[in-house]
């Protein structure tokens, strides 16, 4: 018959092996939840590189585009400048977008070939 190690009791120690066996357990754990965390950051960094412009972009590009745009008035211009923050954080804008009109480029130029970008990408995802 084979031997049976007697359970814990408790009030008295815990026999040595159990604890190692233990802390082998959850070492082994504990590295594999690490290996995932490794991959699955890895993973984010190559994936998740944002393309889209940021808030500070958008805001230069926004005051740029409203240079050569005068408002009618001082809530015009709030209200537009706003719309074209918000539209740049929203929509699909690029960088070379934004770095084109902030640039001081012709504003209609840029706008176009944006448009021509943005066609280029939507026949390119049909296919």
């Amino acid at each position: 018959m084979a031997r049976r190690s007697p359970q814990h009791t408790p009030g008295q120690p815990v026999r040595r092996r159990a604890r190692r066996a233990r802390w082998r357990r959850a070492g082994a754990g504990l590295e594999r939840l690490g290996r995932a965390l490794g991959v699955a950051g890895t993973l984010w960094a190559a994936g998740c590189a944002r393309q889209a412009p940021g808030p500070d972009e958008c805001v230069a590009f926004a005051e740029a585009w409203l240079r050569t745009h005068r408002a009618s008035s001082r809530l015009e211009a709030d209200t537009a400048f706003d719309d074209l923050v918000r539209a740049c954080l929203t929509e699909p804008y690029d960088r070379e977008l934004v770095a084109c009109v902030v640039g001081g480029s012709n504003q209609e130029r840029c706008r176009v070939d944006y448009a021509r970008r943005v066609e280029a990408r939507r026949e390119g995802h049909e296919r």
